[in-house]
């Protein structure tokens, strides 16, 4: 009863070869102390040397397959794993080592997004044609001309805070007031203007896993690149599309590993708190506190606990979803969680 912790809870997050190196010297160790227990046992020694096969680099192909997670077996995972090589092999070639991963740990697959990352982070409902399509693209992407990556100086890989919310809103305020984007008089965000004025490209794809937002992609010594899924029922409507354009900015800005490549696809199965982050880095980019005033004003309406009508025509004006303007209001306290359910009910009652 007199124990108490002196720190909140927390997040660690690690290399992945820092901790498969630490793993591995457990078993390794786990192991001599069975053989020496044990040295008449067969299993043990089986044991032993299937540990010791872990840092052959011959099996990098394999994780790479098992990454890459196409179909429902580790079977089915080399196979079509080979069969995707192949056609981007005869479709992009050279091919070199596109998805081969560095050859400096044994126990991971690392390197650049060519490979692992890319499908490290894709969704596990990813048809085979969808995965080819997200690596054609990433390989188009790769092998195009040299240039300019405005963001890059402005980019960093920013660790993660326990409250990815409100670290996301932070960010954005950041940005607004690095970029000048908000300006001395709250006008709408022109995001694809902002876009391209840093040299970011934006792409459709279609995708067969309509959960799938954008891809985010950046490349050393290459502009950035957005690629919206069209199949995404949010990027259908403009608002909706504003505001994966702003979340995958904050993937470019803030989620790049130590400067080195990263293709980070938003979805359900994408890291959440990153995710969480975006979300409200492009919720404030979009509607930043004076600009939700003004917008109220204009519309002789208040921005604490509104109508229906009022948020309605305040969405309209700012071309952004109803949805998440709610949400992001509730979030800075314009009004409680309780009015915002019962703004949002009002809409799915055809209010």
């Amino acid at each position: 009863d007199d124990v108490s912790w002196v720190s909140g809870a927390g997040v660690v997050r690690l290399p992945p070869g820092d901790v498969a190196a630490a793993f591995h010297a457990v078993l390794r160790e786990a192991c001599a102390t069975l053989r020496e227990s044990l040295p008449a046992s067969s299993r043990v020694r089986a044991l032993a040397q299937r540990v010791e096969k872990l840092s052959k680099p011959q099996l990098r192909d394999t994780r790479l397959a098992i990454l890459a997670g196409l179909g429902t077996s580790f079977q089915q995972w080399r196979k079509h794993w080979g069969r995707l090589r192949a056609k981007l092999g005869g479709k992009l070639s050279p091919l070199k080592d596109w998805f081969a991963g560095d050859a400096d740990d044994d126990l991971v697959v690392a390197g650049s997004c060519e490979g692992a990352l890319m499908f490290g982070s894709a969704a596990p409902t990813l048809r085979e044609k969808d995965v080819f399509t997200l690596a054609e693209k990433l390989v188009e992407h790769s092998q195009a001309g040299k240039a300019k990556d405005a963001l890059a100086s402005h980019a960093a890989a920013t660790p993660l805070g326990n409250r990815p919310y409100q670290q996301g809103y932070a960010l954005a305020g950041d940005w607004a007031e690095a970029s000048n984007l908000w300006g001395t008089k709250p006008e709408p965000v022109d995001i694809t203007q902002h876009l391209a004025h840093f040299g970011v490209a934006v792409s459709d794809v279609t995708l067969g896993d309509e959960d799938i937002g954008g891809v985010a992609v950046a490349r050393q010594g290459l502009a950035p690149v957005i690629l919206v899924n069209t199949a995404n029922p949010r990027n259908k409507y403009p608002s909706g599309l504003r505001f994966t354009l702003a979340h995958e900015l904050c993937h470019l800005l803030h989620d790049r590993d130590h400067a080195r490549n990263v293709a980070l696809i938003s979805g359900p199965w994408a890291p959440p708190g990153i995710e969480k982050r975006a979300n409200a880095f492009a919720a404030h980019l979009l509607m930043p506190g004076a600009l939700v005033d003004a917008a109220f004003a204009e519309k002789g309406g208040k921005a604490h606990n509104p109508t229906f009508e009022e948020l309605l025509a305040v969405a309209k004006q700012l071309d952004v979803s109803v949805d998440a303007l709610a949400h992001h209001m509730a979030n800075l306290g314009y009004f409680s969680p309780a009015h915002r359910d019962s703004l949002l009910a009002e809409r799915t009652q055809g209010g």
